[in-house]
């Protein structure tokens, strides 16, 4: 079992087919709940939830996908969300912390909100003696969260057959 904080930019990759995907699938795959083995758990910003329908949405726009499967992916998200993800609350301490980020780092705002939200929890989880991986396929925002103490990997670094 392992415990991930995935980025938008990876998570999206579960629900619209690209580069990395089958990987992302493939952890997603291993989350879903089942009573005889321990499962992996996905962790996400609520930033997160407004994005990929966003994400969703651009891709509709130009013309990536149909208005139809662009809908499908969109409620197929929003089961997702409440089977599969948990959502980090973005609370004062995550924005201050995110604040701090974008000074040491070339982090875009929403960014460093999101690398803000893993180091909370990341925080929260070694209590507990968890450890978390950050998941993104931004190398700038890897960089950041790897500088930051936080285990990284890029889904695109496992290409689709």
């Amino acid at each position: 079992m392992a415990t991930y904080f995935m980025n938008t930019s990876a998570l999206v990759k579960r629900f619209h087919y690209e580069a990395g995907s089958r990987w992302v699938r493939t952890i997603f795959a291993a989350a879903v709940p089942n009573e005889n083995e321990t499962r992996h758990v996905i962790y996400v910003c609520g930033l997160s939830i407004v994005e990929v329908p966003a994400a969703l949405a651009i891709l509709e726009r130009t013309r990536e996908l149909t208005l139809e499967l662009r809908d499908e992916l969109y409620r197929t998200f929003l089961a997702t969300r409440q089977t599969e993800l948990i959502v980090v609350p973005i609370i004062d301490a995550i924005l201050s912390q995110a604040a701090a980020l974008t000074q040491r780092h070339p982090l875009k705002a929403y960014d460093a909100v999101q690398l803000a939200s893993a180091l909370d929890l990341q925080n929260t989880l070694r209590e507990f003696d968890i450890n978390l991986v950050f998941v993104a396929s931004d190398n700038q925002l890897l960089r950041a969260a790897q500088a930051e103490g936080l285990q990284v990997e890029n889904p695109e670094s496992y290409p689709n057959p």
